[in-house]
């Protein structure tokens, strides 16, 4: 049985970060940024919690 929905071998592995700290979100991009199997899919940081 074939799944057509599921990545093969040449498919990268996309990942959304989520994070309130800015320098982790960018620390883990450029980490995982580094790798060729993997897409970074950029998000929005989160609203600010200041009035």
């Amino acid at each position: 049985m074939v799944n057509s929905d599921r990545p093969g071998p040449g498919t990268p592995i996309r990942v959304f970060l989520l994070d309130d700290h800015e320098v982790v979100r960018r620390g883990v991009h450029d980490l995982l940024n580094d790798e060729l199997d993997i897409t970074v899919v950029e998000g929005r940081p989160p609203p600010s919690s200041s009035p």
